[in-house]
């Protein structure tokens, strides 16, 4: 299951970068508004039912996937990815999401306001697994980081820069089924 997730969020990557064409020096610097329309990628799936629950590695792909794609057609605010990871937190941590019901935080960053603008979704074009010093699964507690690339297309022929999120996911076994409990995150 978690090769059937990763490649299925690989391949929507590698198949959005295989539509767009390299972006010249002057559209990555400026607006692609005098630009021709161009059909943007899909968007990246975020199947959260497909996801292993008895595996923490798909798990923490499901969650770090689910908390980098936006989708500024669909998603009410940017707290909406939330909201989608929700039925893969623990209790408390899905607790508090349920509480914040994916309202708007007082001031969104601006990649949100222009995804908003160009009514983009994001695209999942890297996902790295690498743990710096991993500790050891115990039967109920496991720690996992990913960093998930993504970038913003809109139909429009607007593309956004790369943005690289880092999780590190505190995981917890909740009846055989892992659950993150705990998430950090840093966007580079």
């Amino acid at each position: 299951m978690l090769a059937a997730l990763v490649t299925a969020a690989l391949a929507t990557g590698v198949a959005a970068c295989s539509q767009q064409q390299a972006p010249s020096e002057a559209s990555t610097l400026t607006s692609s508004a005098s630009a021709s329309p161009v059909a943007s990628p899909l968007p990246t799936p975020v199947v959260l039912g497909e996801t292993n629950d008895s595996d923490p590695d798909s798990v923490a792909d499901a969650v770090a996937v689910a908390l980098s794609v936006h989708d500024a057609r669909t998603d009410a605010s940017s707290q909406t990815v939330w909201t989608r990871a929700r039925p893969l937190l623990t209790g408390d941590l899905a607790a508090t999401v349920q509480a914040g019901g994916g309202a708007e935080v007082a001031r969104p960053d601006n990649r949100w306001a222009m995804m908003q603008q160009h009514q983009a979704h994001d695209v999942v074009e890297h996902i790295d697994r690498h743990i710096d010093d991993p500790v050891p699964d115990t039967a109920i507690k496991a720690q996992r980081q990913r960093a998930v690339s993504t970038r913003a297309y809109a139909d429009n022929g607007w593309n956004g820069l790369i943005r690289t999120t880092r999780y590190w996911l505190t995981l917890t076994n909740v009846n055989g089924a892992w659950r993150v409990s705990a998430v950090r995150s840093t966007i580079d």
